[in-house]
């Protein structure tokens, strides 16, 4: 996986994806998300989040009768790993100590 971010609203929209067991379709990712982060995002905003997840590689869909099913690529776990590493090269030039003091103050 490369080193690619995604956006404050994707974030938003892959932690929904994330955090359920069941493949979720684009009418219950924006309900989840809309009630879990009180925003009023219309389908085409939230379907246009996905599809740049999906660009990125985080998200992969399929269709499944009139509706598309969206399936992370990356785990929450790898997603949480690789913005520590970025934060600690970007701002600790890779010094974990340093970082380490500065999460424990």
């Amino acid at each position: 996986m490369k080193n690619i971010e995604l956006s404050a609203c994707e974030e938003m929209i892959m932690t929904i994806i994330w955090n359920n067991e069941a493949e979720l379709d684009l009418a219950a990712v924006m309900t989840q998300t809309n009630e879990r982060y009180h925003t009023a995002w219309k389908p085409q905003t939230v379907s246009t989040f996905l599809a740049r997840a999906k660009k990125k590689g985080f998200l992969a869909s399929y269709q499944k009768g009139r509706y598309s099913y969206y399936q992370p690529l990356v785990s929450k776990e790898e997603y949480r790993k690789m913005k520590l590493l970025a934060l600690l090269t970007k701002f600790y030039d890779n010094d974990k100590e340093a970082m380490k003091k500065d999460i424990m103050a």
